[in-house]
């Protein structure tokens, strides 16, 4: 199934587009896709897709770590963790979103969509320029 964002189509399986939770993008030499999948495993994250390319990498939503699995290994450069720093901290334009931050939207995905592995409300935005 190809999924269209922009101008951007990249090939993906359907069943993860079916059980995604789209939260929004961003630009940063390129078109990033950021996303939360029901049906995950115990470590809270997030996926940020590069949609040029759709390389992928999942930041943890707890800490500012990378959970590589499934060949989801893509690695943001400086640039790119600063502009997802600042993506995660912008509240949402859509007036269904009350006022969140992405990152408040990616927290609340994670719970709802992932009920087996629920995780407290962190405190603040992980400092996801320290990433490595």
């Amino acid at each position: 199934m190809k999924l269209v964002v922009g101008t951007n189509v990249i090939e993906m399986d359907k069943s993860l587009i079916l059980s995604m939770a789209r939260i929004g993008d961003f630009n940063c030499n390129g078109h990033f896709l950021v996303s939360v999948y029901s049906g995950e495993r115990n470590i809270p994250h997030f996926h940020v897709i590069k949609m040029q390319s759709g390389e992928e990498c999942c930041p943890r939503i707890d800490c500012p770590e990378y959970f590589v699995h499934d060949g989801k290994d893509y690695k943001l450069n400086s640039k790119e963790k600063k502009h997802l720093c600042k993506f995660l901290n912008t509240v949402s334009p859509y007036e269904e979103d009350c006022n969140k931050t992405y990152y408040e939207l990616i927290w609340e995905e994670w719970n709802r969509n992932n009920r087996e592995y629920r995780i407290s409300k962190p405190e603040s935005v992980p400092d996801y320029t320290q990433l490595n």
